[in-house]
């Protein structure tokens, strides 16, 4: 098992388990990362930080491609000092040696602050048995009967198609249905506002903290996927940030507004952190506010006017 521990600024401290002493390439472990800290602050774990990441991983700590979080924790010691963890399935691809190296920030509500990184090495096993030998010659040939199936399957098809064109009744033509043109859609920008108030009418007191959460996060996520076609709701908070950064023509300020509200979002839904009222509305507040913001960054530019003739 490896242990990499590094004692931080201000007493934080950030530890990295791994449940075995060298690793296969491309098999399927475990990491554990952890950071004890004085609970003044959120702890920010290597998956939510925004980075490019390979397909089919959340994120990267060295060598090691985190898959999917297996589960997260948070407890309170003795000492009133906080220890946050979170387990991923992790795998590598290296040879020979791995790098582990995980980065854990604490922050506040409006901002990140990294306070230090664990690194080690770990061997890599290769995938090839020591006692495999060089390669064999090409077996010979072994020649197989015509298979009949494909002149069956051509059969079936004529006999379907005489069907269609020669045998098959044709019913009364129904008549042609009047033409009703849909209902024109609420805009996005209107849809994510009635949102907001509504919630805002609702506090956590009444809907609960994490119910409060979640549907802020999911007024952000549904305005976005309507105004850039990003699948929004579908992807994680580090893969939605990727894509509005690639695909999505939204400023740098935007896509920051967006890590941190749904970062807020985040720690309620799968730290268990809980936010005071006061937190609840001046979250909402931002997000009201970034949602605007990004409404008329997106806004077509008006037309000039045509010059009026002498």
């Amino acid at each position: 098992m490896l242990c990499l521990a590094v004692p931080t600024a201000h007493g934080q401290t950030v530890r990295t388990i791994i449940d075995t002493d060298s690793l296969s390439v491309g098999a399927r472990q475990q990491l554990t990362v952890t950071v004890r800290h004085d609970g003044s602050r959120m702890a920010v774990f290597p998956d939510q930080q925004l980075g490019p990441v390979p397909p089919g991983a959340i994120g990267m700590v060295g060598d090691l491609e985190l898959l999917s979080r297996v589960s997260t924790g948070s407890r309170l010691l003795a000492d009133e000092s906080r220890v946050d963890s979170v387990v991923y399935e992790i795998t590598t691809f290296a040879l020979d040696t791995a790098r582990v190296a995980a980065s854990v920030g604490l922050a506040t509500e409006l901002d990140t602050a990294r306070f230090a990184s664990v690194e080690g090495l770990l061997p890599v096993r290769s995938v090839v048995p020591e006692d495999a030998e060089d390669i064999r010659d090409l077996a010979p040939l072994v020649e197989f009967p015509r298979a009949v199936w494909p002149w069956i399957l051509l059969f079936l098809a004529a006999l379907v198609v005489i069907w269609y064109f020669f045998l098959r009744k044709r019913p009364d033509e129904a008549p042609e249905e009047a033409y009703v043109p849909p209902e024109p859609e609420e805009p996005a920008i209107e849809e994510a506002l009635r949102r907001l108030q509504s919630l805002a009418a609702h506090p956590p007191a009444e809907t609960g903290v994490k119910p409060y959460f979640v549907e802020l996060s999911d007024i952000v996520r549904t305005y976005l996927a309507r105004r850039t076609h990003v699948p929004a709701r579908e992807l994680t908070t580090r893969e939605l940030l990727l894509e509005l950064d690639q695909r999505a023509a939204l400023k740098r300020d935007r896509i920051r507004e967006v890590n941190q509200l749904l970062s807020v979002s985040d720690m309620v839904k799968f730290a268990d952190q809980r936010p005071g009222p006061e937190t609840a509305a001046q979250t909402l507040e931002a997000a009201r506010e970034s949602i605007q913001r990004t409404e008329s960054d997106l806004r077509p530019a008006p037309a000039p006017e045509e010059e009026v003739a002498a």
